[in-house]
């Protein structure tokens, strides 16, 4: 993705309807795992959702590109980023349909309706909480260093209506901690799956989506794979950064 530099800012384009993003390399900046997460979560038309812990704001952004948004709430506790996805969305003039927020999600967000949304996106941090580990934007996006597993999970099952999705990545080795916390919400898992760098590889993150109060049942999709080779990405993983897009 081509960048535009200006001081410690800069302009990347998400190669998706013109749209662009505003980074600053000194803080969290966004990776692959969220924009397969913007790509896999499934809508209906006037959709009402929320991001938690957006980050830069990439996938909100990506989601616009649906076009079966009403409303996309962006919430981010870290005030920089958020300055930076406001940016992003007065750039992309969204700003009628992105509303950021600036709160800490593990308060419960006031001012934002409980048993509302149609969807909720997750991509909370992959490693837990270190004492010895520095409180910085990079950190706080990694590290469950101002809220955990849980606490993304718990907030979730309070905001979205019955029937409402979830979707959301995570490391591989939170699997189990992750289905026994969506369950223990009331998020039943509909539909899962990994996703590994190439064949001769491990898989490293998970996609999963789930519904509130729904019936046990669970969909198993194909691994997806990153990779041919150390250079070129598989066709559908192409797609998604070059191509039409579409849902994983």
């Amino acid at each position: 993705m081509s960048a535009i530099k200006s001081k410690n800012i800069r302009v990347d384009d998400l190669q998706r309807k013109d749209l662009k993003i505003v980074q600053d390399p000194n803080l969290y900046m966004f990776t692959m795992d969220a924009v397969l997460l913007s790509h896999y979560a499934t809508v209906k038309n006037n959709c009402k959702a929320i991001d938690l812990g957006t980050g830069t704001g990439v996938i909100p952004l990506l989601m616009s590109a649906r076009g079966k948004f009403s409303i996309i709430f962006a919430v981010e506790i870290q005030k920089q980023l958020a300055s930076l996805v406001k940016k992003s969305v007065q750039l992309n003039k969204l700003n009628h349909l992105i509303k950021v927020v600036n709160e800490d999600i593990m308060k419960g967000l006031p001012g934002i309706p409980k048993n509302y949304f149609d969807l909720v996106t997750i991509n909370p941090p992959y490693l837990k909480y270190d004492k010895n580990i520095e409180k910085t934007s990079k950190n706080i996006g990694k590290r469950e260093l101002c809220g955990d597993l849980e606490g993304f999970i718990s907030i979730t099952g309070k905001l979205l209506k019955v029937g409402g999705k979830v979707a959301m990545v995570q490391s591989a080795h939170r699997l189990a901690d992750t289905l026994e916390l969506l369950k223990k919400y009331k998020l039943e898992p509909k539909r899962f799956r990994l996703v590994q760098p190439n064949l001769e590889k491990e898989p490293t993150v998970f996609l999963v989506e789930a519904i509130k109060g729904a019936k046990p049942g669970l969909k198993v999709n194909k691994t997806l794979i990153i990779n041919k080779n150390d250079k070129e990405y598989t066709q559908e993983v192409s797609n998604l950064y070059f191509g039409e897009g579409g849902l994983l």
